[in-house]
C-alpha cells in the first residue's frame, strides 16, 4: 500500500514509499499539528489469525514519503472480530490549533458489520481512551470529516 499526496493543492502528485506491513489497504491519514502524518490502515489478512482484528498505524516526518514507527494498534478494531477480513474505517483530526485530537470510526462487533463506534485520541493516535457507540445497526465503510469548529460529519 502507498499513499498518494500533493503538496501544492493538487497541481502535482507524488506516491509514497510502500507502507511497511503487507496486506494493508483502504488507509486513512491525518496531518498532526507538527506536520507529522499519521497513517492508519485496514489489514486484509492477518498472519496471527482472525482474532484480534486490529489496525496497523505508522507515522511520517517527511511529508508522507516514508513511514516509520509501525504499530499494531491494539485499541482500534479492524472491522468485525473473529473473521479473516477487515473493514474500511474513518479518521479525522479536529481543527483545534496546536492539539492533535483524532476521531476514528469503525464497526465494533464480535462478528458481522454492525455497532458503529467512534474512538477519540488526544495525543495524535498514541492512545485511544474514549469510545462511544454511535449506531447499533448495520455499519461498514465509514467516512468521517471535520468541518467548522465543533462539527464533525460521519457517514
Amino acid at each position: 500500500t502507498n499513499a498518494i499526496y500533493s503538496d501544492d493543492g493538487g497541481k502535482t502528485w507524488k506516491t509514497s514509499d510502500p507502507f511497511p506491513a503487507k496486506g494493508t489497504g483502504e488507509a486513512t491519514i491525518a496531518e498532526l499539528s507538527d506536520g507529522t502524518i499519521y497513517y492508519n490502515s485496514r489489514r486484509h489478512w492477518a498472519e496471527e489469525g482472525a482474532n484480534p482484528r486490529r489496525r496497523w498505524t505508522a507515522t511520517s516526518t517527511d511529508g508522507g514519503q516514508t513511514w516509520k514507527n509501525l504499530v499494531f494498534c491494539k485499541a482500534l478494531p479492524d472491522g468485525p472480530q473473529n473473521t479473516n477480513y477487515g473493514c474500511m474505517a474513518g479518521l479525522t483530526r479536529l481543527p483545534v490549533k496546536g492539539r492533535d485530537i483524532l476521531l476514528y470510526t469503525n464497526c465494533d462487533s464480535p462478528g458481522g458489520r454492525h455497532h458503529g463506534t467512534v474512538w477519540a485520541s488526544f495525543d495524535g493516535g498514541k492512545t485511544w481512551p474514549i469510545k462511544r457507540l454511535i449506531f447499533a445497526g448495520a455499519y461498514a465503510y465509514s467516512s468521517i470529516t471535520s468541518g467548522r469548529p465543533g462539527t464533525i460529519t460521519e457517514g
